[in-house]
């Protein structure tokens, strides 16, 4: 087990940042207006919109982060585990 613990780190001692792709992320999720147009067409969003838009925004907000919380133990699509919900 102590052996597995030590090869383990020595492979995260290699994972290195690549610097110049971070800012290459950056500058692309700069781009005006990218965010709201991602907002507008992600299927995910769009299920979001309309659970608060049902159900308010306090009562949608406690809603949403339920599921989104129960989404990380599932096993199908995202995208089709919020639209069943919305």
């Amino acid at each position: 087990m102590r052996g597995s613990s030590s090869s383990s780190k020595a492979s995260h001692s290699k994972l290195r940042p690549d610097e110049q792709r971070a800012v290459e992320v950056g500058r692309a999720l700069a781009t005006p207006g990218l965010v709201e147009h991602l907002a507008e067409t992600d299927p995910q969003m769009s299920a979001v919109r309309r659970i608060v838009k049902r159900l308010g925004f306090p009562e949608g907000a406690l809603y949403v982060v339920g599921v989104s919380l129960l989404s990380y133990m599932l096993s199908e699509r995202g995208e089709k585990h919020w639209d069943r919900r919305s």
